[in-house]
């Protein structure tokens, strides 16, 4: 059942709309995620779940569930060939190039029924399923959408609205928030197709086999050997049927098995950034937010970031312990890592052509395996020189937000609590007192931890007394003694030193 208030409406019931839902909960506070389907994806979509990702499940109690659910193959090579059952053009071996540990090769499809278990468990994070958004309009004061499912019409105010509803996000239009940046960059089918390809994979388990065919090119994706798969087809401006579909896969995998076509849909690349993140009590996260090329496998997870990052802001103001400018630093600290990480994202695609310029020109297959064969030893060493610079294109986490003060992530492996600050200090006994005093004075939780109990693997404990953190596990303060403490406290709940666009605001 619709409430007719939430402290906060969320809309869009992917994985970043489910993942700030069960985020605000380890707050206290109440959402309800809006999602026009029934949140259970038919097609996989997103796949890659990085390791800082994987870390923030861990904090929402589905880490263990999603990595349990990996259906594999093992992720090991990123292979490149004529075709999947042709000749082979060279890999990357994940394993030798150091591969970070942690990640998760989930598709979208598996991962969106285990958030949707969670919160069905969870009675501060509810989805309404089926269930559309007609009209928003946003006051001062908060915010008003009018809601549509099977059951009739129903007008929902809260007090915050987070719009997490894809690249195409109709509230983020309905907002007047523009989108900056590089759109139409190529446009690609993707075509999920239920085959088995054991044969032509289990010798060289990976996710991605770059075909290079240029009578079938395209990329194919891996999620289960014997059922699963999808294959990108540029679509060169032309409309192409279930039947042309069908034969150009075949002609790319150039193996004799059955394709049964699943789900087929056309699609643009782009490269943009929302011009602002936030407008007054309503905010853009994930896709709504940035919409990068697929290169990199950086989209989904800089979405997970952002609402990391957000969720815990907006509990604490929401609840009057900390002032509405921390609100203003969401944009401050993630747009900047969107812009990044979709600029990382178009390197990669554009860098995808070294590729073909080692291997030189060829029209039909044929040129190309009879390129491929009269490869002298100097220009074949080119050619896999050209496919191991793709490597950061597979291993790279992208950056991660940092603070509006200007202090990068640091990655010091602290225990996954969300609901409180943590203090590490080299001698916890004494600062007992004072961290209870700071406690009841500011309404927070402040956790100690022993330096021991940190990963510190580039050595930044080193030398420092005392280092506090943000729920989000962001370096807030370095210092010595408990009042500089108080004052970082205090300073980390004001938020930087600006004022919010609280101007009213209707769109339908």
């Amino acid at each position: 059942m619709i409430p007719e208030e939430i402290p906060v409406l969320i809309i869009g019931g992917g994985p970043v709309g489910m993942t700030c839902a069960l985020l605000l909960e380890k707050y206290g506070l109440k959402s309800l995620v809006i999602e026009r389907t029934d949140a259970l994806p038919q097609t996989p979509r997103a796949h890659v779940i990085r390791k800082r990702s994987m870390d923030i499940f861990d904090k929402i109690g589905v880490a263990d569930a999603i990595y349990e659910a990996v259906p594999g193959p093992e992720t090991r090579f990123i292979t490149w060939v004529a075709q999947l059952a042709g000749k082979e053009i060279g890999r990357i071996d994940m394993a030798r190039d150091g591969i970070p540990g942690g990640w998760a090769n989930l598709p979208q499809n598996l991962l969106c029924p285990i958030l949707l278990e969670q919160m069905a468990h969870n009675e501060l994070a509810d989805i309404a399923t089926e269930t559309e958004c007609l009209d928003i309009s946003t006051s001062p004061n908060g915010v008003t959408a009018t809601l549509q499912n099977a059951g009739g019409t129903k007008t929902v105010s809260a007090r915050w609205l987070i719009a997490a509803d894809g690249a195409g996000s109709r509230t983020r239009d309905a907002l007047g928030i523009r989108m900056v940046g590089p759109d139409n960059l190529a446009q690609f089918y993707m075509v999920h197709i239920k085959a088995d390809l054991t044969e032509w994979v289990k010798d060289r388990p990976g996710p991605l086999f770059w075909i290079l065919n240029p009578e079938a090119p395209g990329t194919l994706i891996v999620h289960e050997l014997e059922k699963s798969h999808v294959f990108m087809v540029p679509s060169r401006g032309k409309e192409l049927t279930e039947d042309k579909l069908v034969q150009h896969i075949r002609r790319g995998l150039g193996g004799d098995v059955p394709i049964e076509i699943l789900n087929a849909g056309r699609w643009t690349a782009y490269s943009q950034i929302a011009e602002q993140y936030r407008q007054g009590r309503a905010f853009l996260a994930g896709d709504a937010a940035h919409r990068f090329p697929p290169s990199g496998g950086l989209g989904l997870n800089t979405g997970i970031l952002d609402v990391h990052n957000l969720a815990w802001k907006l509990a604490l103001v929401d609840k009057g312990l900390a002032g509405d400018a921390l609100l203003d630093s969401y944009e401050i600290e993630c747009r900047s890592v969107a812009q990044t990480n979709a600029d990382a994202s178009l390197h990669n695609m554009m860098t995808l052509a070294e590729v073909h310029e080692a291997i030189g020109p060829f029209d039909t297959l044929k040129d190309l395996e009879t390129r491929l064969d009269q490869l002298s030893p100097p220009a074949r060493e080119n050619l896999q020189q050209a496919i191991d610079n793709q490597t950061s294109h597979f291993t790279s986490d992208g950056i991660y937000p940092g603070t509006w003060t200007g202090e990068p992530h640091r990655d010091l492996g602290v225990p996954t609590n969300y609901r409180s600050f943590k203090l590490l200090m080299r001698v916890p006994p004494k600062w007992a007192g004072p961290v209870a005093a700071l406690e009841k004075k500011h309404s927070l939780r402040i956790e100690i931890y022993p330096f021991i109990q940190a990963h510190d693997r580039q050595g930044f404990l080193k030398d420092k007394e005392a280092v506090l953190l943000r729920p989000d596990d962001q370096v807030a303060w370095v210092g010595a003694t408990p009042q500089e403490l108080d004052d970082a406290v205090a300073a980390a709940l004001a938020g930087p030193v600006s004022g919010a666009d609280e101007g009213t605001s209707t769109a339908a």
